[in-house]
């Protein structure tokens, strides 16, 4: 009787997180990128673009898992992890350079990070300002642990409870491609088969936390990159 229930209670959460996952994948890709490209809806700057999207990652999905289901974060990987799990990342992350070596002198690349660079005042009129240049990767680094917690810990670990573990890695990869709309092609492409990676990081070490860092120091090598080419 109690794994009937607990098997009904994994139903409903399942179903539960792909709708709620839905809805803020949804919102977000209207506010943030469609509705501004496409249909006049006002765009935001750093702060308010940043400060958004940490409110539809985090505030939907824990009122959800807490309030409504009663269940323990934890499951949905937010959670320690081992030391081999931090250096998996590191080593993915030092991985990434050769890439970043390529695609750091390309056109688009420099244009979208230098613009997103000017919209947190890290770039501006020429030049570095180091102080918000450190504002600027501190946002990104609670962005991308919120980020990383919705797909590869809220949405993975959700779906799983009513598909298969490659169902689950499938439909949270899409939709994390989804939102990336509107990024350099490479980093559009590439984004899918990065979040079919990160999601079997998550599941081998059950938890978020390797994929936020190699997220993160692959992010700032992004900026670091943009800036290293700029002023060569």
């Amino acid at each position: 009787m109690a794994k009937a229930e607990k098997e009904a209670s994994d139903d409903l959460t399942g179903w539960a997180v792909l709708l709620v996952g839905l809805l803020c994948c949804g919102t977000m890709l209207w506010k943030n990128i469609v509705g501004p490209r496409h249909f006049r809806v006002p765009s935001m700057d750093f702060v308010e673009f940043n400060l958004f999207s940490l409110i539809i990652l985090l505030l939907p999905p824990l009122t959800l898992l807490l309030l409504f289901l009663k269940r323990d974060v934890s499951e949905f990987g937010l959670t320690s992890c081992s030391r081999e799990g931090v250096g998996i990342s590191w080593i993915a992350a030092i991985a990434f350079l050769p890439v970043l070596a390529i695609v750091g002198k390309t056109e688009k690349f420099q244009d979208y990070y230098l613009w997103w660079l000017g919209g947190s005042g890290a770039y501006r009129f020429g030049r570095i300002d180091w102080g918000r240049l450190a504002f600027h990767e501190g946002v990104m680094c609670l962005y991308m642990l919120a980020w990383e917690w919705f797909f590869r810990g809220f949405m993975l670990f959700g779906l799983k409870k009513i598909m298969p573990a490659w169902g689950a890695a499938l439909v949270q990869a899409a939709l994390f491609c989804a939102l990336h709309y509107g990024k350099p092609p490479i980093e559009l492409i590439s984004s899918f088969f990065g979040g079919l990676i990160l999601a079997a990081v998550a599941f081998r070490y059950k938890s978020v936390l390797p994929c936020f860092l190699v997220h993160f120091l692959i992010s700032a090598a992004n900026d670091g990159a943009a800036l290293y080419f700029h002023f060569r």
